[in-house]
């Protein structure tokens, strides 16, 4: 007994195997496509948030510039303010010496 078969039947063995690859490569490339998509959106997704921090960045630099010219006028209106009672203090000072030296 051989095991031989006729040219039809392995024609239809050898038709099935192609169909079956087929499918097993059509499913590759659905799933290929899928993870080209999904590495695409996450692509965006990572520009999006590099965008996201350079405006973030740049919000904060702002406002770390906007805080430093806040501290420095409050210095310096510290530093008048002083200035201007210490003058004050001081001429009441040279007044009051002044107005003794002439009582004695």
């Amino acid at each position: 007994m051989t095991n031989r078969l006729s040219a039809k039947a392995v024609l239809a063995v050898l038709e099935e195997r192609i169909d079956h690859l087929t499918k097993r490569f059509d499913k590759y490339e659905r799933m290929q496509e899928d993870l080209f998509s999904k590495l695409i959106e996450n692509e965006r997704s990572i520009n999006d948030l590099s965008h996201v921090v350079r405006e973030h960045g740049d919000f904060i630099s702002l406002w770390r510039q906007t805080e430093r010219a806040k501290f420095e006028l409050s210095n310096k209106w510290k530093l008048a303010f002083g200035g201007a009672i210490f003058s004050a203090v001081a001429s009441l000072f040279v007044q009051l010496i002044i107005f003794y030296l002439k009582g004695i």
